[in-house]
């Protein structure tokens, strides 16, 4: 398998850490918010948000976190500065958020499929980059991503779907009325 020009994801120092957590939990109902990584806890297994309106933060308390299997729906994710190394990144349903606070790099094993009307570090404050060890795919339309996004595979962008960054994959596939705005984002350009 040959990886894209400039990134070797298959090298020796550039493989994917895995989470060391097989416990899972699902929360149907979210009254407040839920906040992971007080307690210094970096390691997760499967976080499923069942319902749509639920918060998820992660902790300043820690700069790098790892999880098994993360699936949103109508979740509201608040990322802390630093590394996050998802195995599997699955949006179900409603429409979800991602907000980043501080930059943050987002590593993540399997495919991505992002679901309609998703929005992914919409302040466009801090810098975000998406690093997939396979393809991302936005789904239908309206998916708002602000950052830079790195494919060992195919990135596929569909309907009214829009990138304002960057894109370096194998093969970009752009449909309909997709959209690849050139951008840069916060005050320093991190380096994988």
């Amino acid at each position: 398998k040959e990886d894209i020009a400039g990134l070797d994801l298959s090298s020796t120092n550039n493989h994917f850490i895995l989470s060391t957590d097989t416990s899972g939990v699902n929360y149907d109902r979210c009254d407040g918010g839920i906040t992971l990584g007080t307690g210094g806890q970096q390691n997760f297994g499967s976080l499923n948000f069942n319902s749509s309106g639920c918060t998820l933060n992660f902790s300043p308390h820690s700069s790098e976190y790892y999880i098994k299997s993360l699936t949103l729906n109508g979740t509201t994710m608040n990322l802390a500065a630093g590394d996050y190394w998802v195995e599997s990144l699955t949006f179900n349903g409603s429409a979800s958020t991602i907000n980043t606070n501080g930059n943050v790099r987002l590593f993540v094993k399997n495919a991505v499929n992002v679901g309609s009307g998703t929005q992914i570090n919409p302040q466009a404050t801090n810098f975000l980059t998406l690093i997939a060890y396979d393809s991302v795919t936005f789904n239908s339309s309206n998916v708002v991503f602000n950052g830079y996004i790195y494919s060992d595979g195919t990135v596929t962008i569909n309907g009214s779907d829009v990138v304002n960054g960057r894109i370096t994959s194998k093969n970009l596939l752009m449909n309909s009325n997709s959209q690849v705005n050139d951008a840069t984002y916060g005050s320093v350009v991190p380096s994988c």
